[in-house]
């Protein structure tokens, strides 16, 4: 919670969501979490956070291509990819408080 607090601290309050590169403490695992202040995450704002998530991945890995015109592939794979992901922590959140609303 400190991180997050501190994170949303200097965000404006129209933010729904943010994009950030994160490397896990123990393994050192590097990839992007995509952070929500909204209960429900719509497939247009997944997919507008999907394609921050892939520009993110490309900075970090310095991989250009992302022109249609150089052949773009890797780039739309990984924006689908990330899509994909985001939807799945969507279901699976809904899922849970779905579980906890039936325990009340």
């Amino acid at each position: 919670d400190y991180y997050k607090n501190r994170l949303f601290e200097e965000l404006p309050k129209q933010v729904l969501c943010v994009v950030a590169m994160v490397e896990e403490k123990e393994s050192k695992d590097y990839g992007a979490l995509v952070y929500t202040t909204q209960t429900n995450i719509s497939p247009e704002t997944a997919a507008h956070e999907a394609v921050h998530v892939a520009d993110a991945i490309f900075s970090h890995i310095q991989a250009t291509g992302q022109d249609f015109r150089e052949g773009n592939e890797p780039y739309a794979y990984l924006v689908s990819y990330a899509f994909k992901c985001i939807m799945q922590g969507v279901k699976s959140y809904e899922s849970l408080k779905n579980k906890k609303d039936e325990n009340k």
